[in-house]
C-alpha cells in the first residue's frame, strides 16, 4: 500500500489518492514509519496541522532509532508550538527530546525557548521558578559552547534569571577573556537587584564599586559599597575610606577605618591606623584616638606612638588594669630591643605590685627581665624580696639558685648559698640540696664552725655517710674534751659500725669515748659487740672483765656467763670457762642456766668429780628442799652420765627422792633399777607412784599397762590387773588397743562371754583398717550366735563385717539364715540379690532362684520374680523353667513364658527340642487375647 501511495503521489500526482493509500498502509502496519512520514508531509502541505500532529505522534512512537526519534520529538514540539500555539504540549515534546539526547543543543535550546514563552503566560509566582529552569538550560548550553557562543547563551540565561550565580560567574570569565568588560556592570546591577542579600552579592558590589571608581562615578560607588561596608566588609570599607577622604568626609572616613584595617595585610594596617589616630587627636576625640591606638597595638604591640598615647591616657584615667595589659603586650612583642623590653618589664612589675597588688604578674615580669639580663641584680633582689615576703619557698629557692649563676661578688655569692642552705633545710625539707648549698658556702667561708656542724648533720640525714664521717673526724680532732666531743664520738662510732661497716674504725672511736667516759657501760656494750664481730676473743674477755668490775648482781652474772661462753665456744678453754661459770654461780646459785653451763663445761673438761664435789657442797648449804632436790638431780645426772648404772648413781637418785618423793625423773631411774635387779614388788610400787606423777596421759597409760602386766604375770594379782585395764579403757583411753587385747585374752581365758563380746565390739569400733576389723567381727558374730544366743548382736556384727568386705559372701549367707528364721522376707530377698552378684556360678544360680521364689510366693511380686529368672530361662535352666511355670499358673502371665520359649526355640539346634519348645509356647498362648 505504501508503494501504491508513492505511485499516486510521485507519478500520477494525485495527492488525495496517495494520502488514502498511505493511511491504509499505517492501518495495516502502525510501525510503518515511511508511510507515516509520507502521509504527514502531505497533510502539512494541505495545511491540516492537527491531522499531521496525530501522525507525527504515531511516527514518534513507531520510530526505533533513538537519534531519529529525538529529531521527530523536536519537530513535534516545534509544530505544536508554532502550528497550534500549545506551549505545554510543545514543552512536553522538547523535554522528551532533551531526555533522549541531553547533549543535543537544539533540543535544549528549543526547550528553553518554549519554557521562556510559558513563563510569560503564567502567574508571576510561578514564572520565577520557570525562568530559573530556563537559565539553567542556557547555562548547560554555555558550558560546552565556544566562548563567543557561550557568551550569547549566558546573555539569554541572565536575561531569564539575573540572579543565576553560576551563569554570571561564567559570563564574567568569558567577558574578561574576550575583553568585553563593558558587558559586566549592567549584569552586576541586575544581579544585585535580583539578590540583594545573596551569598555572592558582596563580591559583585565590590566589583561594581571598582567599575564606578574607574568611570569617575564616586557617588554611585559609595551607594554601591556602603551596604556591605556597614556589614563589616573590609575591602569595601578600604575603598570607601579613600572616597570619603577625597570628598572631605573625615568623619565617615574615620568610621570606616576600623573595618578597612581588618581586611588589609598586616604590614599595611599600621600606617592607615596612624592616619586615623592623628586625625582623632587633631579632632580632640581622645576616646576614639585610644581605640585607634589599641588597634595599632593589636597589630604592632611595640608601636611607640600608640604605646605612649595609651600609657599617658590610661595613667591619667587611672585605668591601671588596661595599662598593665599594654605593658604586658608590649613586653611580649617581637622586634623590641632588649633595653626597651627591660624598661617595659620593670614598669609592668612595679605597676602590678605597687598599684594593683598583683604579685603573680610582678613575679612573672621580674623573671622575664632576668631572662633577658641574667646579671640584673635589681630583678634578682626584687624576686627574692617578693618570694620571701609571700612565703613562696620553692620559687624563692629557684630564684636564689638563678641568682647565684649571675653573681661574681664573693660575699654576695656566699650570702646566697647560706640563705639557700637555710631555705632547703628549714623550709623545704630538702637536706640533699641544703648540703650542696652548704658545701659551696664552706668553700667560700671555711672558718664557719656552725656551718660545719650543720653540714655534718645534713650529710648524716642524706645518708652521705662517707663524707659525713670525714667531717665528723675533723670535728673530733678539733674539739676539746667535753660533752660535745663525747656525743660526737658516740655518733661517729655508731655511724662507722652500722652504716659504713668499719668495725675497726668504730672500735677506735668507742675506745676514745671510753677514755672520756670510763663508767659508760653502753660503750662497753659496743666494744664487746665489735670484739665479737672482729673475733677478737681475748680482747673481748678483757673488755667483759673490765665491764664486770663496774657492775653487780644479775648484770655481773650475765657478764661472767658471757665470758664463760666465749672461753668455751670460741677459745675451747674449758678450764677458764668453768672458772667464769663458777664465778657466775657464786653470784646466782639458783640459776638453772648457770648450773647447766657449769655441768656442760665440767663434762667437756673431764672434771665430773670436781663438778659433783661442787654440787654436793652447794646441796649441803641449801636449806630449801625444792632447790636442794634440783641440785641433787644435777648430781645424779652427772654421775649417771659419767658412771652409768652404779651404786653412786642410785644413791644420788634416792637422795633426790628423799627431798622430792614425786620426782618423775628419779622414779623412772628407780623403776629401771628394779627391773635390772629383778624386784617385781618394788617395781610395782614404783610404777604406781610414777603413774600418779607423770604429766602426760600417754605416759600414764603406758605405766598402768606395765603395772597390770606385772601384777598378772609376775605377782599373780590378776584381779588388780583387771581393774587397772578396765580403768584404762573406761576412764583414760577407750581405744587403747593394748588394753583391749589384754582384756580380750583375759575374758577368753575366764570364759566371760558377755564381757568378751563388749570388748570385741569396742575393738571393732577402734580399728580403722577393714581387713583387720573383719576377723574381730567374725568372732563377735560367732560368739553372739553360739554362746550368747543373741541374734540381734550377731546380725549387727555380720552387717559390719559385710560392709567391710563387700565381696565376701560368708557374712551374707549367715545373715540369710538369720533373716529366714525371723521371716524378714524383703531383707532376705535383698541379701539373695547381693549374693547373686558375688557368688560363684552354682551358688549365684541358687541365690537368683531363691530371690525369685521369694518374690513370687511370699512378696507377691511376679514381675520381680520373672525379671530375676529370665536370663536363666533363656539359657534353658530346667529349675528356672519349672519355677516360671509355677509363676505362670499362679499369676497367668503366659505371654512372658511363651516369649522365653520362643527365644529358646530360635536358638535351639535340635529339631525335636525346638518342636517341643514351639508347642509349649503355643499351649501357653492358647486363649490369651491378642
Amino acid at each position: 500500500m505504501y508503494d501504491l501511495g508513492a505511485l499516486w503521489e510521485n507519478v500520477l500526482h494525485r495527492p488525495e489518492k496517495a494520502l488514502a493509500n498511505y493511511r491504509h498502509a499505517t492501518t495495516l502496519d502502525p510501525k510503518n514509519v515511511s508511510a507515516l512520514y509520507a502521509a504527514r508531509k502531505l497533510l502539512l502541505g494541505s495545511g491540516d496541522v492537527l491531522e499531521a500532529l496525530k501522525l507525527l505522534d504515531l511516527e514518534v512512537t513507531a520510530e526505533p532509532n533513538p537519534q531519529r526519534k529525538e529529531q521527530l520529538l523536536v519537530e513535534l514540539g516545534h509544530l505544536r508550538l508554532e502550528g497550534t500555539g500549545d506551549v505545554a504540549s510543545a514543552i512536553e515534546a522538547f523535554e522528551r527530546a532533551h531526555n533522549l539526547a541531553p547533549e543535543n543543543p537544539i533540543a535544549t535550546r528549543m526547550l528553553a525557548q518554549a519554557l521562556a514563552r510559558q513563563a510569560e503566560l503564567v502567574d508571576p509566582s510561578e514564572a520565577g521558578q520557570i525562568r530559573d529552569v530556563v537559565a539553567s538550560l542556557f547555562y548547560e548550553l554555555a558550558l560546552t559552547a565556544p566562548p563567543e557562543e557561550s557568551l550569547a547563551y549566558l546573555e539569554d540565561a541572565l536575561g531569564a534569571a539575573p540572579g543565576h550565580g553560576p551563569a554570571l560567574e561564567l559570563f564574567e570569565h568569558h567577558a574578561i577573556q574576550l575583553e568585553r568588560n563593558d558587558l559586566l556592570p549592567p549584569r552586576w546591577v541586575a544581579y544585585i537587584e535580583a539578590k540583594p542579600e545573596g551569598a555572592f552579592t558582596s563580591i559583585r558590589r565590590r566589583r561594581l564599586g571598582r567599575a564606578y571608581i574607574q568611570n569617575k562615578q564616586p557617588m554611585d560607588a559609595i551607594a554601591c559599597l556602603e551596604p556591605i561596608a556597614d556589614r563589616g566588609d573590609p575591602e569595601a570599607a578600604d575603598m570607601l575610606f579613600d572616597l570619603y577622604r577625597t570628598l572631605g568626609r573625615d568623619d565617615d572616613a574615620a568610621r570606616t577605618m576600623t573595618i578597612a584595617v581588618a581586611g588589609l595585610p598586616v604590614e599595611q594596617r599600621v600606617p592607615r591606623l596612624r592616619d586615623a589616630l592623628h586625625l582623632r587627636i587633631d579632632q580632640g576625640k581622645y576616646d576614639e584616638a585610644v581605640r585607634c591606638a589599641r588597634e595599632i597595638l593589636v597589630v604592632a604591640p611595640a608601636d611607640e606612638v600608640a604605646f605612649e598615647l595609651l600609657e599617658s591616657e590610661y595613667t591619667r584615667r587611672n585605668e591601671l588594669e588596661l595599662l598593665q595589659g599594654v605593658y604586658r603586650n608590649a613586653a611580649r612583642a617581637p622586634g623590641v630591643s632588649d633595653a626597651r623590653r627591660t624598661q617595659i618589664l620593670a614598669s609592668l612589675a612595679r605597676l602590678s605590685e605597687n598599684k594593683l597588688g598583683d604579685v603573680e604578674a610582678a613575679v612573672l615580669a621580674w623573671e622575664a627581665l632576668r631572662g633577658i639580663e641574667p646579671q640584673n641584680t635589681d630583678a634578682a633582689r626584687e624576686l627574692e624580696r617578693l618570694f620571701e615576703a609571700h612565703k613562696r619557698w620553692p620559687e624563692l629557692a629557684s630564684a636564689l639558685e638563678n641568682a647565684t649563676l649571675g653573681v661574681t661578688d664573693l660575699a654576695e655569692r656566699a650570702r646566697l648559698q647560706r640563705k639557700l642552705a637555710d631555705l632547703y633545710a628549714k623550709r623545704l625539707d630538702r637536706p640533699a640540696d641544703a648540703a650542696r648549698a652548704l658545701r659551696s658556702y664552706r668553700a667560700m667561708r671555711p672558718d664557719d664552725k656552725a656551718a660545719l656542724d650543720e653540714l655534718a648533720e645534713l650529710l648524716f640525714r642524706t645518708r652521705a655517710f662517707d663524707e659525713a664521717s670525714a667531717l665528723m673526724r675533723a670535728q673530733v680532732a678539733e674539739l676539746p674534751a667535753g660533752a660535745k666531743r663525747t656525743g660526737l664520738l658516740r655518733r661517729l662510732g655508731a655511724l662507722l659500725e652500722t652504716e659504713l661497716d668499719d668495725p675497726e674504725g668504730a672500735y677506735q672511736m668507742y675506745t676514745a669515748l671510753l677514755d672520756e667516759a670510763p663508767q659508760d657501760t653502753s660503750v662497753l656494750d659496743a666494744l664487746a659487740r665489735l670484739d665479737a664481730k672482729l673475733e677478737q676473743w681475748e680482747r673481748l674477755l678483757q673488755t667483759l672483765a673490765y665491764y664486770a668490775e663496774l657492775t653487780q648482781g644479775a648484770k655481773q652474772c650475765a657478764l661472767f656467763m658471757r665470758m664463760g661462753e666465749v672461753a668455751e665456744r670460741e677459745l675451747r678453754d674449758f678450764d677458764r670457762s668453768a672458772s667464769f661459770y663458777g664465778q657466775a654461780l657464786v653470784i646466782d646459785g639458783d640459776s638453772e642456766a648457770v648450773l647447766d653451763a657449769l655441768v656442760r663445761t665440767y663434762g667437756r673438761a673431764d672434771r665430773a668429780e670436781d663438778l659433783v664435789r661442787v654440787l654436793h657442797e652447794k646441796a649441803k648449804r641449801e636449806p630449801n628442799r625444792t632447790k636442794r632436790a634440783a641440785i641433787r638431780k644435777r648430781i645424779a645426772r652427772t654421775l649417771e652420765a659419767q658412771f652409768g648404772a652404779s651404786n653412786a648413781t642410785l644413791e644420788a637418785w634416792q637422795r633426790v627422792l628423799a627431798d622430792d618423793p614425786e620426782s618423775a625423773e628419779a622414779l623412772r631411774y628407780a623403776a629401771e633399777n628394779a627391773r635390772r635387779v629383778g624386784s617385781p614388788n618394788e617395781l610395782e610400787t614404783i610404777l604406781a607412784k610414777l603413774a600418779d606423777v607423770v604429766e602426760t596421759e600417754l605416759e600414764r597409760v603406758d605405766l598402768l599397762v606395765q603395772r597390770a602386766d606385772l601384777l598378772a604375770q609376775k605377782l599373780d594379782r590378776r584381779t588388780e590387773a583387771l581393774a587397772i585395764m578396765r580403768s584404762i579403757v573406761d576412764d583414760l583411753n577407750p581405744g587403747h588397743l593394748g588394753a583391749l587385747d589384754w582384756l580380750r585374752a583375759h575374758y577368753e581365758s575366764t570364759n566371760d562371754m558377755t564381757q568378751l563380746a563388749a570388748v570385741l565390739d569396742r575393738q571393732a569400733s577402734v580399728i580403722a583398717e577393714p581387713a583387720l576389723r573383719a576377723p574381730i567381727l567374725r568372732r563377735l558374730a560367732d560368739l553372739a550366735a553360739h554362746q550368747l544366743s543373741d541374734p540381734a548382736l550377731s546380725m549387727h556384727a555380720l552387717e559390719r563385717w559385710s560392709d567391710d568386705l563387700p565381696d565376701d559372701p560368708e557374712p551374707l549367707r549367715r545373715m540369710a539364715a538369720l533373716l529366714e528364721r525371723d521371716r524378714q522376707w524383703i531383707a532376705l530377698r535383698g541379701i539373695y540379690d547381693r549374693l547373686a552378684r558375688i557368688e560363684s556360678d552354682a551358688a549365684r544360680r541358687n541365690a537368683v532362684l531363691r530371690a525369685a521364689e521369694l518374690s513370687s510366693t511370699v512378696l507377691g511380686d511376679p514381675d520381680g520374680a520373672f525379671a530375676r529368672i529370665r536370663p536363666l530361662v533363656e539359657n534353658g535352666d530346667g529349675e528356672a523353667l519349672s519355677l516360671l511355670e509355677r509363676i505362670e499358673r499362679k499369676e497367668s502371665i503366659a505371654p512372658g513364658a511363651a516369649d522365653a520359649r520362643i527365644k529358646r526355640a530360635d536358638a535351639e539346634r535340635d529339631a525335636n527340642k525346638r518342636r517341643n519348645l514351639w508347642l509349649d509356647a503355643a499351649r501357653l498362648l492358647d486363649g490369651v487375647p491378642g
